[in-house]
């Protein structure tokens, strides 16, 4: 699952470790796949996996996606929340309001 190293203060997020759960593991990947499959298929529908298949290959973007996946899954559990699409961290929406505005 998704590690976390820190130094410094600095809070450094690692990619998919191989410990927990092979079988979790194997599932977020298979279904990272899946996602990649169909970014290839009709780009426009995933942009932000596009970009990613335009820096690496689809092994690769898949492991991204799945410790996305992995990410998300744990903060829904750990807070005991319902998973929002879309939702974004006030101090990332923020940024995107400047941005926008």
């Amino acid at each position: 699952m998704p590690e976390n190293d820190s130094t410094g203060g600095k809070v450094k997020q690692k990619g998919l470790s191989k410990k927990g759960d092979r079988y979790l593991r194997s599932l977020l990947v298979n279904g990272a796949m899946a996602v990649v499959r169909q970014a290839q298929i009709r780009p426009d529908k995933h942009p932000w996996v596009t970009k990613l298949l335009s820096r690496m290959s689809a092994k690769q973007a898949a492991i991204v996606i799945a410790n996305k996946t992995a990410r998300i899954a744990w903060a829904v559990m750990v807070r005991g929340s319902v998973y929002e699409a879309g939702h974004r961290a006030t101090q990332y929406r923020s940024k995107a309001c400047a941005a926008t505005g």
